[in-house]
């Protein structure tokens, strides 16, 4: 494996990673310019990370991607993803931008920090890009949610999705789902501590599945709230079981009021399952259990 181009190498990179811990503590030092831009497309179990972002409360995604590349090269790098998501979330497919002091060959960004690696994160394609890349805005992000029919999911499938005791009517939840596409205000849909500006998100498709074992909604939109899925789908959980009637997610969305819709879905159940870039050609994506057939 080719080396990084450096000027400089400290003789212990886990000493290295203290020392930049202490410096984002408040120590005035400055970071090296980040000369180098690389894509990374990953996946990870989000059962044991606190969402996406960096948190001062817990582990994130995007804070071990960055602990695990500055323990392999040594040096600060900076991470930023496609996308947030929520604490317990899964990712199918989600893509970051890395910034790095100096150049390294796109299959050593993608070997070289499997030792440092959380075993919760995969990394399954790189590459080097310009360095006016960013990884938003994108054209689509679609998610899917996985919930399991009348009784707890088989042992292997439990933590990857949820469950619901309840039969569901397949009509009543197609008739709600093809009502909520739009650019509008979410606002009924948007879960607490949401930080966005502003809750005017575009849908563009709401689908539901009938799996046969298991219900299946996929949700694409260009951008979404925080827990929006989740309360959407737990919204149309309930117009299956006839709390909510189909129209009744217009009168949802009009009121604009957290309270009038379902409950959020438990994140196990959900995958961010694919970010979409303009003009990007289809590549193979590594498979989640949900496709491979269910015998």
């Amino acid at each position: 494996m080719t080396g990084p181009e450096r000027l400089t190498k400290p003789a212990d990179a886990n000493d290295r990673v203290d020392s930049l811990s202490r410096e984002r503590e408040g120590e005035s030092h400055s970071p090296p310019p980040f000369s180098q831009s690389y894509r990374l497309d990953l996946q990870y179990h989000g059962a044991c990370f606190h969402g996406w972002q960096k948190q001062p409360n817990g582990l994130s995604v995007e804070e071990a991607l960055r602990v695990a590349y500055e323990r392999f090269l040594g040096s600060p790098v900076f991470v930023d993803g496609s996308g947030r998501t929520d604490a317990g979330v899964h990712a199918r497919h989600q893509v970051a931008l890395l910034k790095t002091p100096f150049r390294l060959p796109a299959e050593a960004v993608l070997k070289g920090v499997l030792p440092y690696l959380h075993p919760d994160i995969s990394i399954f394609r790189t590459q080097e890009v310009s360095a006016t890349w960013q990884p938003r805005p994108v054209e689509a992000r679609q998610y899917r949610y996985f919930l399991w029919k009348g009784s707890p999911p088989p042992l292997f499938y439990r933590p990857f999705s949820a469950w619901t005791p309840y039969p569901l009517d397949i009509q009543r939840m197609a008739e709600a789902a093809a009502l909520i596409p739009g650019e509008r205000d979410f606002s009924s849909f948007r879960g607490a501590g949401c930080t966005a500006r502003h809750p005017i998100r575009r849908v563009d498709r709401v689908v539901v599945l009938n799996r046969g074992g298991h219900w299946e909604f996929r949700v694409t939109g260009n951008a979404f709230l925080r827990q929006m899925v989740r309360i959407l789908v737990g919204t149309l959980v309930q117009v299956g079981t006839g709390k909510i009637e189909p129209v009744g997610i217009l009168e949802i969305l009009a009121a604009r009021d957290r309270r009038l819709a379902g409950p959020t879905m438990p994140p196990e159940g959900l995958f961010l399952w694919k970010i979409t870039f303009p003009g990007e050609t289809e590549f193979p994506i590594p498979p989640t259990c949900w496709e491979v057939p269910i015998g």
